[in-house]
């Protein structure tokens, strides 16, 4: 099954501290069996001395710079670490151990349903020590087979759209197809006509729209439910 996602979300300028992703699954059968479809994703690691030795019990600090929710966790055996479940956002890693200066990297641009690798290098020293990482970084997918392409909210308020529907941006993707009939208009703003394309062969109206990871299309047509306007994403997503 080829599927094709995109994701979405509610910026704060119109729901205050919250995220809602709309995602997109089209798949050369039908989209109902798609629905555990998920846009959370995962930084993992191993921690490492300058020896290339990997360092047991560390701890590691993981805070998202946007919200401020944090969680802790201690390296295993092997010295690797992992987050799981984790919300688009953009990340800060803090790697304590003792024997070691802290280690702190800002600045972690996470996507929706992105598996990514952070590893840590830490330096000889004590805790009041420390390096600081602070330029910008996007995580690439680097644990999975997924291909993916992303706008993020600067590029969606920043490209031309008539329909001010942030889907429309789908058929800047190669491959994708409007449907027969005249079911398409990219210049029209009917909520329910948003999902009528189709990508590298696939029918029309066979897509799986998710908002958040909860499907929004009618099970019998595929019509849409509700299109979120460009002004209110923060992230799509084609997979």
């Amino acid at each position: 099954m080829r599927l094709f996602h995109v994701t979405n979300a509610i910026s704060r300028r119109f729901i205050a501290h919250l995220g809602c992703l709309l995602a997109i699954v089209l798949a050369l059968g039908w989209s109902q069996l798609s629905f555990g479809q998920s846009f959370t994703s995962s930084i993992t690691g191993t921690v490492t001395d300058p020896s290339g030795a990997t360092v047991a019990g560390a701890k590691v600090s993981l805070q998202n710079m946007n919200t401020n929710a944090a969680s802790e966790l201690t390296t295993r055996d092997d010295g690797s670490y992992q987050f799981n479940n984790l919300q688009p956002g953009t990340y800060q890693i803090t790697v304590t151990a003792p024997g070691f200066q802290t280690y702190i990297q800002q600045n972690l641009v996470l996507q929706a349903q992105v598996a990514s690798r952070v590893d840590i290098p830490l330096q000889v020293g004590n805790a009041e020590q420390k390096v600081e990482v602070t330029a910008s970084a996007v995580l690439l997918d680097t644990e999975t087979a997924n291909t993916s392409a992303t706008l993020d909210s600067h590029l969606i308020s920043a490209l031309p759209n008539a329909t001010r529907t942030s889907l429309n941006f789908v058929f800047a993707v190669a491959g994708t197809t409007p449907a027969p009939a005249g079911f398409t208009d990219r210049n029209a703003t009917i909520d329910q006509q948003a999902s009528m394309f189709g990508l590298n062969g696939g029918r029309t109206g066979e897509s799986q729209i998710l908002i958040d990871g909860a499907p929004s299309t009618a099970v019998d047509w595929g019509g849409l439910f509700v299109s979120p306007l460009q002004d209110s994403v923060q992230e799509q997503q084609i997979i």
